[in-house]
């Protein structure tokens, strides 16, 4: 059961990933989008206007080839680019001499290495921006006009273009209405047969494809009446139409196999999922009755003392948290600022606050760390004295500074942070491995409902982009619904099963008993409230628990004599936490840790629809951007 459920979450990964990665594009251009306009003349000439919205980067030249081929068309002129800025359409400045670099604001088209090309400088040789040009031509003779019909067979976009596009709209407009649309047939091509293509009225046709990755093409292909283009010239005294339409029902059949292929693997996929989910539904569904039984839901409202005066903030953070997962950024800053005053209260740092915006860190070498019991505390400890670089202190804005520079080392501290307080909560046998290992396996199983549920929204549009399907949307409608409550079951689950062994449990009910005490101690009996000694160290978790703001608003209620420095100054921490602006010292270390991590993660019938295959008839052509370099 295993191999299936690893190899459907293979299958799964594939099919989502593979579109995303096909569009994977190693140039440094992205076309947003282009619109194509032609208007076929009745002459047999088509004039085209392309507009190009693209990302250009460190580029000086655009162009686009056309291979020069006589039986496809017999030659392109009336040439114009213009840029578009601001709704103003601005043309270029032709230039008759061919060059690999042209001038910004310049275009030549010419006959270049057996291709007619049209390029033109964008002058963006070291900067990068988004552009939108109009690149307009004439082709002629490229109406083909047989006995039985007249045909456009054109490749807008060749196979050999090296730039994705985001999405191609189009519109091909004959030069007059035929008697009805059914006398016009179309067809489309592409590699990846995502689009479609219609006659929208008696004379037009329109075409979309939702995007086209680097090294694809796409062709239209329409057949009309041969009096709409009494003008051509170019005479072929064949009939043809029945065989145009053999073959793009050929190209349509080989289509049409090809998404019915991909809609039976991705159905496959899902009724595998819906059978998984299913069996690890009534599988889960007995372990969460025996977890019911085995963990009763109990908690102590308050619990005064420390639970363990040894535990470091993190192994509290853990206990409260009832997990031992990776920490967030947030917990992990907070950790280290409850470290430094847990530091102090053991004689290793001293707090100097010079002012409410300037305080010292001071190391006390006169203790030696190594013999320290509080590992935690000492990983912090050797941290703050390498930022010291050999000297005995620190300002809190230099430090900041060290933080926020070595990325790497304050990762490296706080993913040492988390095993070490993991490994001390193993060793302590508050935690059991073997639950552990289970409870990742819930996770996985959370993870696989996760997948489900993405592959039965995505998937649909996937499937029906291809090929339109009820069965399909029915079976994708039972995969969402069982995924969902797979989701839920395994949450509900995961909230009640505990990792810790009945020593972790009572820890963990009485540090969520001290943290609810120190959030409501003012509204407590006084006789209740510990005396003011305690506090240091009830303010070095309150910080790592995030509410020691809260606590020191009640401490000044409680105990009145915080006003008075002379008293103040026997608790150096609480002198310095109640005197200055100690939020101001969290939220400086918070942010220095936060923007150091942060930086490190940044169809077969003529009257239209889907695209096919097709044959890759027409002329070739592609554009790429021009770098500086040969």
């Amino acid at each position: 059961m295993k191999k299936i459920l690893y190899c459907s979450i293979f299958l799964l990964f594939i099919i989502l990933i593979f579109p995303i990665c096909s569009q994977a594009d190693s140039s440094d251009l992205y076309m947003n989008s282009l619109d194509i306009q032609a208007q076929i003349n009745n002459d047999g000439s088509m004039r085209v206007c392309e507009y190009w919205d693209i990302d250009i980067s460190e580029t000086n030249t655009l162009f686009k080839d056309f291979i020069i081929d006589s039986s496809k068309y017999s030659s392109i002129d009336n040439v114009i680019v213009s840029q578009i800025s601001n709704n103003i359409e601005t043309p270029l400045t032709s230039t008759p001499n061919w060059a690999y670099h042209l001038e910004k604001g310049t275009y030549n088209a010419s006959v270049h290495n057996n291709k007619f090309e049209i390029c033109w400088g964008v002058g963006l040789d070291n900067d990068s921006t988004t552009r939108l040009y109009k690149v307009e031509y004439t082709v002629n003779n490229v109406i083909s006009k047989y006995e039985d019909c007249a045909e456009l067979y054109w490749q807008f976009v060749g196979s050999e273009f090296e730039i994705t596009i985001g999405k191609i709209t189009g519109t091909v407009l004959l030069p007059n209405n035929a008697d009805s649309k059914d006398d016009i047939l179309v067809w489309g091509h592409t590699k990846a047969l995502n689009g479609t293509i219609y006659a929208t009225d008696l004379n037009k046709v329109k075409f979309d494809v939702g995007g086209l990755n680097s090294g694809n093409f796409m062709e239209v292909r329409v057949a009309f009446p041969t009096k709409l283009v009494n003008l051509s010239t170019n005479l072929k005294n064949t009939y043809n139409l029945n065989s145009i339409i053999e073959e793009e029902t050929k190209w349509a059949n080989k289509a049409n196999a090809k998404r019915i292929a991909i809609t039976s693997l991705i159905l496959v996929v899902s009724v595998l999922f819906d059978v998984l989910l299913i069996y690890g539904f009534i599988k889960k569904h007995k372990e969460l009755e025996e977890i019911k039984k085995n963990n009763p839901k109990q908690d102590l409202p308050y619990f005064r003392d420390i639970p363990d005066n040894k535990s470091s903030s993190a192994e509290a953070l853990r206990y409260l948290k009832r997990s031992v997962n990776d920490f967030s950024t947030e917990d992990f800053a907070r950790i280290f600022s409850s470290s430094i005053l847990d530091l102090c209260l053991d004689g290793y740092l001293t707090v100097v606050p010079v002012e409410k915006k300037k305080v010292t860190l001071k190391l006390n070498k006169e203790k030696d760390i190594t013999s320290y019991s509080n590992k935690v505390n000492t990983l912090i400890y050797n941290f703050i004295k390498k930022a010291c670089d050999n000297n005995s202190e620190i300002e809190l804005k230099t430090l900041e500074s060290y933080i926020k520079k070595h990325t790497s080392s304050i990762i490296k501290l706080k993913n040492n942070i988390e095993s070490t307080s993991e490994d001390i909560l193993l060793d302590k046998n508050h935690v059991d491995s073997k639950l552990k290992s289970q409870a990742e396996k819930y996770t996985i199983s959370t993870i696989v409902s996760v997948l489900a549920i993405m592959f039965s929204i995505f998937a649909p549009i996937i499937v029906f982009s291809i090929f339109f399907s009820k069965i399909c949307l029915i079976g994708f409608l039972i995969l969402f619904i069982i995924s969902v409550i797979k989701l839920i079951q395994s949450l509900i689950i995961q909230s009640r099963f505990s990792i810790f062994t009945d020593e972790g449990k009572r820890l963990c009910m009485e540090w969520n008993g001290l943290k609810r005490f120190m959030e409501d101690f003012s509204m407590l009996d006084k006789r209740e409230v510990p005396e003011l000694p305690l506090w240091e160290k009830y303010l070095v978790f309150a910080t790592a628990f995030n509410i020691s703001s809260k606590v020191l608003k009640q401490l000044k209620i409680v105990y009145p004599e915080l006003e008075n420095p002379d008293i103040m100054r026997n608790y150096a921490n609480l002198y310095f936490i109640t005197s200055f602006n100690y939020s101001y010292f969290n939220s400086s270390i918070n942010n220095s840790i936060s923007t150091s991590i942060s930086s490190q993660y940044s169809s077969g019938g003529g009257a239209g629809g889907g695209f096919s295959g097709g044959g890759g008839f027409g002329g070739g052509r592609w554009w790429r951007r021009r770098s500086l370099i040969n």
